[in-house]
């Protein structure tokens, strides 16, 4: 039991500290001091922090059954899709938690509300500069109420849209390369956007749930997609990740997004087709991928 004397001690200490801890908070509007600092004055750390100190960090997001992926280029903020609606208290406090105030680039693979259903979350938690959708998503005249919903929310917040065309774009010390889609295959998963990051000797594959057309079209396009880091198509699905196409990208790490209680995902003959270092939501959280330029290291969650 705490004798009187050192409760008189112990209260004007933890008042003193508290002082000290709201004063800080406050400082962020005054003096630009934001949480990440914070917590890295009180030694407070979040799983979103593991990887500080690497250039680059690419995170996989657990938003269950969809994808959310937030790469950390630099202090320049790439987010690839936001999970389903109901995400919104995964994706959103998990950057702001990281410190994100600014998206410069958000890539919408596709809007199906497993990819894209939180961008209202999104949009009225931060600023985001760019978003590039597929001309094909885009120039589709009977959209879904969930489609009208992802445009609506673009125009209300006015949102610069980029086309995704196939090509490189330079994004701070990192060259982002549009792959898909080649052209439109009256199907929105196979429209999906596909891009690689490629951050000095590392690469990243980002594949969203393009499919087996798709695959093979950016083979035959002769697209070099040997990369480090595949986040494999369609969660798993036995509609992507073909032999010949996971075979020209042989990578070291791959990653698959996918909700725990999915009877169907990932499918078997997929993850017997993998053969590198196996990472996945629905079995370790969240997961960090991080880049010093050279080596890959990465974080799991559990």
């Amino acid at each position: 039991m705490m004798n009187k004397r050192k409760k008189c001690i112990v209260l004007p200490i933890l008042a003193v500290v508290m002082s000290i801890v709201l004063l800080l908070i406050s400082a962020d509007r005054f003096f630009g001091i934001n949480e990440r600092m914070l917590r890295k004055l009180f030694g407070i750390s979040d799983f979103c922090h593991s990887a500080d100190g690497y250039p680059l960090t690419v995170h996989f997001i657990d938003v269950g059954q969809g994808d959310s992926i937030f790469i950390d280029c630099g202090g320049k903020y790439i987010l690839i899709d936001t999970g389903e609606f109901s995400s919104e208290k995964t994706v959103c406090r998990y950057l702001k938690k990281y410190g994100v105030k600014k998206i410069d680039l958000f890539i919408a693979t596709h809007t199906d509300s497993d990819h894209t259903g939180d961008i209202i979350s999104a949009a009225d938690s931060f600023e985001i500069e760019n978003v590039m959708v597929s001309s094909f998503d885009m120039d589709n005249e009977e959209k879904t109420y969930g489609q009208k919903m992802f445009y609506d929310t673009l125009r209300e917040h006015e949102i610069n849209i980029i086309r995704a065309d196939i090509g490189e774009y330079v994004f701070g010390d990192a060259v982002l390369r549009v792959l898909s889609p080649i052209k439109d295959y009256g199907d929105s998963n196979e429209n999906s956007v596909v891009v690689r990051l490629l951050y000095r000797e590392t690469s990243f594959l980002f594949m969203g749930d393009a499919g087996k057309r798709a695959e093979t079209d950016i083979l035959a396009a002769d697209e070099y997609v040997h990369s480090d880091v595949l986040k494999t198509g369609h969660h798993g699905s036995k509609t992507s990740t073909t032999q010949k196409f996971y075979d020209e990208v042989s990578p070291k790490y791959a990653v698959i997004s996918a909700g725990r209680y999915n009877k169907y995902l990932p499918d078997r003959d997929v993850l017997e087709r993998i053969d590198a270092k196996l990472l996945r939501t629905d079995k370790n959280g969240d997961i960090i991928i991080a880049s010093d330029g050279k080596d890959i290291s990465y974080f799991c969650q559990k």
